[in-house]
């Protein structure tokens, strides 16, 4: 038993990151146009998150808040 809820727990871990991950990238997608440009976007490294790149830090939910924030400010033109 112990097994099966632990590799529930990872399931429902698994399923949090692939669901941040996909609204994320449609975000991305959304502010900054296309695919090609949000795919660049999350995988250059960025000085307001300590030079991370964006994709590397949607594993946590504060991590996919930070750049769902950062993606926030582009949209309406505030300074990132």
């Amino acid at each position: 038993m112990v097994a099966k809820e632990l590799g529930t727990r990872r399931s429902h871990a698994a399923s949090e990151r692939s669901e941040r991950l996909a609204r994320t990238v449609a975000l991305a997608r959304q502010v900054l146009g296309n695919a090609y440009e949000a795919t660049d976007w999350l995988n250059q490294p960025h000085p307001l998150l300590g030079s991370a790149r964006p994709i590397e830090i949607l594993a946590t939910d504060l991590g996919a808040r930070q750049v769902e924030r950062l993606l926030r400010n582009i949209e309406h033109g505030l300074p990132v």
